[in-house]
């Protein structure tokens, strides 16, 4: 391994996850130099989870047990691992500088005396396999330093447009986020979960088809928001607690959902898509500083069509992140080769804006 503390070296770095929407890893190949760092993307992938792997994960969250968690610690570490080789294969390399793996989040309880997060996909297989050091635990370590564990992305976002700031960055995953970046340095920078991303709308269309996501948001567009329903929904305290703050499948889920809050499926849809869209919307409202309107976009809601259309009705013009250079759609596997790149660099990644940390925190640990 080649000393990464030589910021005029070059590194290359491989990054990988599994988002809240659980369908797969993505994996990117990346070439960083200086600090704070340039990037250049080589090469991206994703590969989807067999059905029986996905289900085993939704098994794992609503019914748990430690052996179902063990075996599937092992068998994601395998399948990142596979990812991980392809990316790098496409890349036209043998091997990589550091590996950064967030894993697949399974858990996620940030607030009270015992705040927790678990993520799994073994780092020590990944270290053996890949025969590189393995930067993981990221969530973890921000919690055991009194964060929320997330949004991790701000730091990527910061990098990006620090020249364009003011400047707000919207990721729409399973969960949405937030990143409000301001002039200044990385620790002005406010962030944090907005809200459902794409989780509730899967579970409806899931539901009512037995498709995995809203292709174009095409049904959401056939049905009426129920605005009742809705209002009820927005009532939730989440929505109005100020940040930072963070979420996950813990709260967004069947039970919030209901079984029986609108009867039409796809008036359901439709207004689930809305909540989407407003809550955005009104925590840009609440908590962005600055009057904002452009937002740059990335995650797998920036193909939603008509989610993207309500968004915008409220008052606001997105602009997909590729614009800044950075894949869009790859964006968080790149995330987390930075991030791994970082804690090899000894460079915080975490501040009191962004997840509530007490002071600026480096984040990772590595395992070789």
């Amino acid at each position: 391994m080649r000393l990464l503390l030589d910021l005029g070296a070059e590194r290359i770095a491989l990054g990988l996850i599994s988002g809240t929407s659980m369908d797969g890893i993505d994996a990117a190949v990346v070439r960083l130099s200086g600090d704070p760092p340039t990037i250049e993307t080589l090469s991206s992938v994703c590969q989807p989870y067999s059905e029986s792997t996905r289900l085993a994960l939704f098994d794992l969250i609503d019914n748990g047990s430690l052996a179902l968690y063990a075996k599937l610690d092992r068998e994601l570490g395998e399948l990142f691992s596979d990812a991980g080789t392809e990316a790098i294969r496409s890349a036209g390399l043998q091997a990589v500088d550091v590996v950064g793996s967030h894993g697949q989040t399974v858990w996620h309880e940030p607030n009270g005396p015992f705040a927790n997060t678990v993520q799994i996909g073994s780092p020590a297989v990944i270290a053996r396999r890949l025969q590189a050091p393995v930067v993981a635990d990221f969530r973890t370590a921000d919690i055991a330093a009194g964060g929320q564990g997330a949004p991790l992305v701000p730091y990527l976002d910061w990098l990006v447009l620090k020249d364009r700031a003011p400047a707000i960055a919207l990721n729409i995953g399973g969960i949405a986020n937030l990143t409000i970046v301001q002039p200044g340095g990385p620790e002005k920078m406010i962030a944090f979960d907005a809200g459902p991303g794409n989780c509730l709308i899967d579970l409806l269309v899931a539901r009512a088809t037995g498709e995995k996501y809203d292709r174009d948001g095409g049904l959401a567009a056939l049905g009426q928001v129920d605005e009742g329903a809705l209002a009820a929904y927005l009532n939730l305290a989440y929505f109005g607690k100020p940040p930072p703050k963070s979420t996950g499948r813990e709260l967004f889920n069947k039970e919030f959902l209901g079984e029986s809050a609108v009867a039409d499926p796809l008036a359901h849809i439709a207004t689930i898509t809305e909540l989407t869209a407003r809550s955005i919307a009104q925590a840009i409202e609440r908590w962005a500083p600055n009057d904002v309107k452009e937002l740059y976009i990335s995650g797998g809601g920036l193909h939603n069509k008509e989610l993207v259309r309500r968004i915008e009705n409220h008052g606001f013009r997105l602009h997909p992140y590729s614009e800044l250079g950075i894949d869009s759609d790859a964006k968080e596997a790149i995330l987390f080769a930075v991030l791994a790149d970082a804690r090899l660099r000894d460079a915080p990644v975490s501040f009191p804006g962004t997840t509530g940390v007490s002071e600026p925190t480096r984040l990772g640990a590595i395992y070789w």
